[in-house]
């Protein structure tokens, strides 16, 4: 019996396995449609509070867990942040979750030293200063929240719903946890450019992945003042020199 069971144990694994493998193959397609996408210097983009910055972790040869991810979004993006465009200096900065927690990352710092490539989709139109005061008052309140791993059973319950897995949807860990979707798409909700209660049911935001803020997907709740632009290749200069900036900004609460 116990040999039966570690034999469905490991079909079921390699299935798992396979399947990545190729879906990963399937994923790679739109690698080609991603050399077509409009290109932009980094220096020359006009920066908007909200837009959304799509990342692709180490090219067409990710690591696995860069290949898994891909898999699991159906995407070939890795991982997405916004930008957030400092109201005194002006300067864009990243507002994205780490490991290491919530945080802001200088755009310039972060796409200098970023293994992979990255796409912007412009918001439009711009947020108004009331919105921006809000996007201000969210970042001060989630920031250095922990990284969460919601979005494994979420991506995993996409790809086999025939066999979910139960998940937990206790409110209160939106504000202590979130990952690169939940934490972005929640603050889209909260300065009033997405329109759905957060975690009200399985759909909202946790089981958002990449793919659903490509233009490709189209799958955002949007309040219909608002919309993305295509998205836009962020290309870095390679004569430039990596910007002396610090790492983050401090968190002024």
């Amino acid at each position: 019996m116990k040999e039966k069971r570690w034999f469905f144990l490991a079909a079921f694994v390699v299935g798992i396995i396979v399947f990545i493998v190729l879906r990963s193959i399937s994923v790679s397609k739109e690698f080609k449609e991603e050399a077509k996408l409009i290109r932009r210097s980094i220096y020359t983009h006009t920066y908007r509070s909200g837009d959304v910055l799509l990342f692709n972790g180490l090219g067409a040869r990710g690591t696995f867990g860069a290949n898994l991810t891909r898999a699991l979004a159906g995407s070939t993006y890795t991982h997405i942040g916004m930008v957030y465009v400092h109201p005194e200096t002006g300067r864009p900065y990243v507002w994205e979750m780490h490991l290491s927690g919530s945080r802001l990352m200088p755009l310039f710092a972060k796409m200098h030293n970023y293994r992979g490539h990255a796409a912007v989709r412009t918001l439009q139109p711009k947020i108004s200063p009331e919105q921006q005061k809000r996007f201000d008052e969210f970042v001060r309140s989630r920031w250095g929240n922990a990284y969460s791993y919601a979005f494994i059973p979420h991506g995993y319950n996409r790809l086999f719903s025939f066999l979910p897995v139960p998940i937990a949807t206790d409110t209160t860990k939106r504000q202590s946890a979130y990952y690169c979707c939940d934490l972005v798409a929640d603050t889209l909700r909260y300065i009033g450019v997405l329109d759905f209660q957060p975690h009200d049911n399985a759909d909202n935001p946790s089981a958002l992945t990449p793919r659903d803020f490509t233009v490709r997907r189209q799958n955002l709740p949007l309040h219909s003042k608002f919309t993305y632009g295509p998205e836009i290749r962020l290309e870095v200069p390679k004569e430039m020199v990596a910007p002396s900036l610090p790492t983050t900004i401090q968190n002024q609460s």
